[in-house]
């Protein structure tokens, strides 16, 4: 019993209080980080923002793995005390009342999440890890490819496009014919600095 409650009022508070400040801050850092580079992924496509992308968006778990592996040992308590009823005696009361009370404190720690370290009023041990990898995962192959497939194709815009090079003679010629009708544009060719563009 004074172990438990040394764990459940003083051990795991004090770490959680300065742990999971920094690992919350973290998350939102790294994760702000990794959107900004998933906007440039997606506008220019290079591998090198893909990777800075993936490292920010998992560089949390990772600091997160150690003491969710600490928050998910706690529950090594709860077979403890199971092993204790187990072997214990079997028609001892006050035995009994004494594992009951430890498992009911264990049990109702951080609103009934159980013993851990705590992220924002949750516990976040390696289930927690393993579910937030699994919707990241998720996310990446279901919004990824519909973002992609909504990109505008700059190539579908100067297709069928041909552009025609001219002397400093023509250029002056056909600017000052197209002067007189007062338009850039007419019979499907557009004039300008970098030569003629005609269009089928």
């Amino acid at each position: 019993m004074p172990s438990v409650l040394g764990l459940c009022t003083e051990t795991l508070p004090a770490l959680s209080d300065g742990w999971g400040a920094a690992v919350g801050t973290g998350f939102a850092g790294f994760w702000l980080l990794a959107t900004g580079y998933f906007a440039v992924f997606l506008e220019s496509g290079t591998t090198l923002s893909a990777i800075a992308m993936v490292l920010f968006i998992t560089a949390p778990l990772g600091m997160s793995y150690e003491a969710a592996s600490a928050s998910s040992d706690c529950d090594l308590l709860s077979d403890a005390l199971t092993n204790k009823r187990m072997n214990g005696p079997n028609d001892d009361q006050a035995y009994e009342h004494a594992l009951c009370r430890v498992e009911r404190i264990l049990d109702r720690q951080n609103t009934k999440q159980g013993l851990g370290f705590v992220v924002g009023e949750r516990v976040v041990d390696l289930k927690t890890l393993n579910n937030i990898t699994a919707t990241i995962f998720g996310i990446g192959t279901t919004v990824v490819p519909i973002l992609f497939s909504l990109r505008p194709n700059t190539d579908d815009a100067t297709e069928g496009m041909t552009s025609c090079g001219l002397t400093a003679e023509q250029q002056q010629v056909f600017q000052s014919t197209a002067a007189l009708i007062n338009a850039s544009c007419t019979y499907n060719i557009t004039v300008g600095p970098e030569g003629v563009t005609t269009y089928p």
